[in-house]
Formats: structure tokens, C-alpha cells, sequence
């Protein structure tokens, strides 16, 4: 709604320009310059998950890590120089600190619950919204590494119900509705 510059007195930030605003306190357009809507007192952050572990994601992978019975062996495979052991293949792993490596990403253990957090940690973060399958792929390949890595992300997204409820329907719409013939009793 418009009103007349003497009615608006609390005007938008962006409809005047500096150089017009006066530079006196008295000056009423002033005193609405600078006005803290939310202040700290006002304001309690509150943790809305609990958390079961405050200890971060990287630490807990890298004590799987060292302690899993699968890294334990897999470490004693790479040591002796062989390119796989049963089903995982071996190429490209390292040890270093007593902590085994793929291609200078940490191996994460076969643990479901450890894989599942650190996905969740990923996909659930409010600053990238839910990513895709190939966007999450890409943001955990950056650190880590886990054999069948693709179909453990791939299984977890579309389960997310939030990705879920999200997505744009694909099916073909219905034709539009006929209205049903009332035929007429005597």
C-alpha cells in the first residue's frame, strides 16, 4: 500500500537512498535505521536430535577402522601384498598409522549402522537440502571409500522420506473427468 513520505515512517531499507537519509539522531527516519528485531536474550538454540555420540563422524570411523575384525584382516592382506582377498579387491589400499586406505580415502568399515550415519550426516544436512544419489556419491568419495558404497547411498536416499515426499510426480496425468449421465425415473 502507498503512502505519502511523511505517513510512511517505517520505511523498507531499500526505497531510500544514503545519500538522502539525514545524518541527525533527532531525525525520526533515523531512529528506525538500525533495529535489532531478534536480540540474543531473546533467543535459545535448542538441540532438536538427540545425539547419540557427540564424538564426530571421522573419529568413530577411525576407530572402526582399527578396531573392525574385516579392517584387521584386510590391513594383514595389503601388508603381504595381495590384490584381493575373498570378494574385495585390494588394488590401490595402503596402510599408514595402522589404518587401512583406498586411493588416500579412509576405508569405512562393513558396519551398516557406521555407513548409515555417516550418509545421514551428508544427505540429512539442511545447508545442501537432501542431495541426489550422484550429488551424495560425490561428496562422500571425497574422504571416504566402502565396497558396494553405491548401493548402500543408493537404498538410503530412496528411503528418505523427505527425498520421497519431495520428488515430482513422473506418471501421465488422467484424462479430465466426464460428468456420469443421471438418467430420469417415472
Amino acid at each position: 500500500m502507498y503512502r505519502p513520505g511523511k505517513q510512511n515512517i517505517k520505511v523498507d531499507a531499500l526505497t531510500r537512498r544514503a545519500d538522502s537519509v539525514p545524518r541527525s539522531s533527532e531525525n525520526e527516519r533515523c531512529r528506525y535505521q538500525r533495529t535489532t528485531i531478534l536480540t540474543s536474550n531473546r533467543m535459545e538454540i535448542a538441540d532438536l536430535e538427540e545425539k547419540e555420540n557427540d564424538e564426530p563422524i571421522y573419529r568413530l570411523i577411525l576407530e572402526a577402522n582399527r578396531t573392525n575384525e574385516d579392517c584387521i584382516l584386510l590391513r594383514e592382506v595389503v601388508l603381504k601384498d595381495e590384490a584381493q582377498y575373498e570378494d574385495t579387491k585390494l588394488r590401490n589400499c595402503r596402510v599408514q598409522n595402522g589404518i587401512l586406505y583406498r586411493s588416500d580415502l579412509l576405508w569405512v568399515p562393513s558396519d551398516e549402522h557406521l555407513q548409515m550415519k555417516l550418509i545421514r550426516e551428508v544427505h540429512d544436512q539442511p545447508s545442501i537440502d537432501h542431495p541426489g544419489i550422484l550429488r551424495t556419491m560425490k561428496i562422500i568419495r571425497r574422504y571416504y571409500y566402502w565396497p558396494s558404497m553405491r548401493k548402500t547411498i543408493d537404498r538410503y536416499i530412496r528411503n528418505c522420506y523427505i527425498c520421497q515426499r519431495s520428488k515430482a510426480s513422473r506418471d501421465k496425468f488422467n484424462e479430465l473427468l466426464h460428468p456420469l449421465l443421471i438418467f430420469e425415473q417415472r
